[in-house]
């Protein structure tokens, strides 16, 4: 038995190629659920469709305190988090709007996060064995001077 078998998972950016990845690696070790979220349900859709009896698909905004509290009401019965969302502008240090982006960026990949961890937390801390996984890229371990 596998340390996830059975378990219920809340995986962030699960429509895109690494939350994909995550869930059918997820969905290969027999967890019991797992709720896919997104941004637009119809993203989610072919995930749900792929697997239906696993996949439990919900509209979140990792940025949005809100939109990740109304995603928590729904989900009380998660034992893990999985935050994989994450977003790359890929904007030139220099151009007009890398400010912009490098806001976007931070809302996203850092205060997304800290919505997503806090909000679930107490949910988490009242079952026997819970975890939170946070997901890093490559991008995380260098310094690419032309991106925001």
């Amino acid at each position: 038995m596998s340390k996830i078998e059975g378990r219920t998972i809340l995986l962030t950016g699960a429509s895109g190629g690494i939350g994909k990845a995550l869930l059918d690696a997820l969905i290969q070790e027999d967890v019991k659920k797992v709720y896919a979220t997104d941004l637009n349900i119809n993203n989610l859709l072919p995930l749900k469709e792929k697997y239906p009896s696993s996949v439990f698909p919900v509209v979140m905004d990792v940025t949005d305190l809100n939109s990740v509290k109304e995603c928590h009401n729904q989900c009380l019965d998660t034992d893990m988090v999985i935050n994989n969302a994450g977003v790359e502008c890929a904007v030139h240090f220099m151009e007009p709007n890398s400010l912009q982006s490098a806001n976007i960026e931070m809302q996203v990949n850092y205060t997304g996060v800290h919505n997503v961890c806090h909000t679930f937390w107490k949910t988490l801390l009242e079952k026997d064995s819970s975890c939170i996984v946070n997901m890093l890229s490559v991008a995380s371990f260098t310094l690419i001077p032309q991106l925001a």
